[in-house]
This record gives structure tokens, C-alpha cells and sequence, in this order.
């Protein structure tokens, strides 16, 4: 089985962290510049083969995957476990964050949440095996190239795998519409966990129940809540900033 990842930035990425997981690279033979030019070379720096198709028979190939005229094939995506995630903690003096994602459905949200961890130096992403989405060809797109740089781990019981982490000395975080803390007045620990629920109904009271702390980001009453890839931003950043001194992020 082989998994893909498409466009310019996320198959760039994947060249330079990933490369000895790419089976083949397919561009567009219409396009040719510079951005494509480096991934072309890079290829065939790592030994990589590369094949050209027309764009119109690229686009019938992969008609669900805006590919921007470039394809990486490559082995399907490989989770890692939670103990290897535990595993790394003793080797960390500094803090170390966990994402847990309790049911997000749309791969655009998970994308644009394992690019925030990423960017927010979150160590690891949690999502649950059933009634959510997994790593897909649209989430490789989304994260734009963030998936080499945050590990994602699947847990077949989100609340037992909380319990496992609370028992190892981390505190969890379970982001709410209501009833929480307002997030910027929480003190957030250094061994952590934000728990963000699904798109339409939030945490699940299991999951509310195992968390430490609930949190809330105040909103205008006449907007009644964020995206989850949104809130999952502010919440991440907010308590990143409480760890470190502010610095440049590259978010192209």
C-alpha cells in the first residue's frame, strides 16, 4: 500500500526530513520553476525517482488532491506508539506538550492543527482511532509539512490513554465552550496535555471528566464558538508563550 503526499511545500518537507520513505516523485510536465526545480533536484539527490505526467492526467490520477502539479508516493504513514512518546520525556529538561484530539472529523482541522503543534513545538498529536479521521492525503496537504516534524500516535481509548499519561506526571487540559477557566488566567505545567473535543459536540463528558483543568476562551455572546483548528491555535500559543521568550516563526 502506498500513501501519497501532495503539493509544493509538503512534498518539499518530506524530501528533506523523509526522503528514505519515498518511493517516487510525480510532477506536472507543464510546470517548471524554481519551487518544483528543487524538489526535481532534491529527488535525485536521495536517489529518488521521478517520473512527469500531463497536468490533465496528473488531475484525472488524483482528482480528489489539489496537488499544485507535484506528488510524492510513499510508504503509508507509520504512528507512532505512546510509549515511544513516553519514552522521550526523560531526555527533555525543558517542557513537554501533548495535543489529544477527541473525535475531529474533518481533515482540514486536523491539518491545520498538527501544523500549529508543530509550529507551537507540541511534541506530540493523540488522535482516537474511531469516529475520527486519520493521516490522509488531504491532512499531508493541510499540515504542509508539518507531519515531519510532530509525531501522531492513535489510541484506540483516548481516556485510558490520558489516565496513562496523568500517571506518568502530566496534567490535562480539556478545552470547553462553558463552564471552563478562562484560558489566559490558568497556570499550565510543563509536562501537559490540551484536549480538544469534535466539531459539533465537543468533549465527550468521559474525556471532560479525566481532564485536570477545563479552559475556555471568552467569546462575543453573538459568536458562539471558534472552529476547533482556530481555538486549538489560541490555546496552544498562549500556553507556549508561558514556557519561552517570544520568537520568529516561519509560518510559509
Amino acid at each position: 500500500m502506498t500513501d501519497l503526499i501532495a503539493g509544493i511545500n509538503p512534498v518539499f518537507e518530506a524530501l528533506k526530513e523523509i526522503p528514505d520513505q519515498i518511493n517516487q516523485i510525480v510532477a506536472a510536465a507543464e510546470r517548471r520553476d524554481e519551487r518544483l526545480n528543487k524538489i526535481i533536484e532534491l529527488a535525485r539527490m536521495n536517489h529518488i525517482k521521478v517520473a512527469t505526467l500531463p497536468r490533465r492526467m496528473m488531475d484525472q490520477k488524483y482528482p480528489e488532491i489539489l496537488h499544485q502539479g507535484v506528488v510524492a508516493l510513499v510508504a503509508p504513514y507509520q504512528y507512532v506508539g505512546m510509549e515511544d512518546v513516553l519514552s522521550r520525556v526523560s531526555a527533555v529538561s525543558g517542557p513537554f506538550a501533548l495535543l489529544a484530539l477527541d473525535g475531529i472529523t474533518d481533515p482540514h482541522n486536523l491539518g491545520a492543527l498538527i501544523r500549529t503543534a508543530a509550529a507551537a513545538q507540541v511534541q506530540a498529536v493523540i488522535v482516537t482511532t474511531h469516529r475520527s479521521t486519520l493521516i490522509t492525503p488531504t491532512v499531508q496537504k493541510t499540515a504542509a509539512g508539518a507531519l515531519a516534524h510532530v509525531s501522531v500516535v492513535r489510541a484506540p481509548n483516548l481516556a485510558q490513554s490520558l489516565q496513562q499519561l496523568k500517571d506518568s506526571g502530566f496534567w490535562i487540559y480539556g478545552a470547553t465552550v462553558q463552564n471552563g477557566v478562562d484560558y489566559r488566567a490558568t497556570d499550565y505545567a510543563e509536562r501537559m496535555v490540551l484536549v480538544l473535543g469534535s466539531e459539533d459536540k465537543g468533549l465527550r463528558p468521559l474525556i471532560a471528566k479525566t481532564c485536570d483543568y477545563l479552559v475556555t476562551i471568552p467569546l462575543n455572546p453573538k459568536v458562539p464558538s471558534l472552529n476547533v483548528s482556530v481555538a486549538g491555535g489560541i490555546l496552544m500559543f498562549e500556553m507556549a508563550k508561558r514556557w519561552s521568550p517570544p520568537s520568529g516563526i516561519n509560518i510559509s
